[in-house]
């Protein structure tokens, strides 16, 4: 799957110095790229998060590979509860946005 720019962008910006500044920015980096994929119906996995990792981190595999894995399991949990409660609850999100 070829990511757009801005979905790109925001996933560069989020790992780009996450995980390791630990610094609190880097949830809030994420939350936006959460935001960005709920309000534009786009989904990243774990080859799309991979992918920026080699790119941006030089990371080897095993690392890149456990921490996509890992991150996408979070994501997709992430928007899942988002679906969850406008599916089952009748909670607009999108009219929030």
């Amino acid at each position: 799957m070829i990511m757009k720019d801005e979905t790109k962008k925001l996933l560069s910006i989020w790992l780009g110095v996450h995980p390791e500044s630990g610094h609190q920015l880097d949830r809030e980096r994420f939350y936006d790229l959460i935001f960005y994929c709920i309000k534009n119906d786009v989904r990243i996995d774990s080859d799309d998060i991979y992918r920026e990792i080699k790119n941006i981190k030089k990371w080897d595999e095993e690392s890149a590979d456990k921490f996509a894995e890992e991150n996408s399991i979070v994501f997709s949990h992430l928007i899942g509860f988002i679906d969850y409660l406008k599916e089952k609850h009748n909670i607009n999100l999108h009219n929030s946005f």
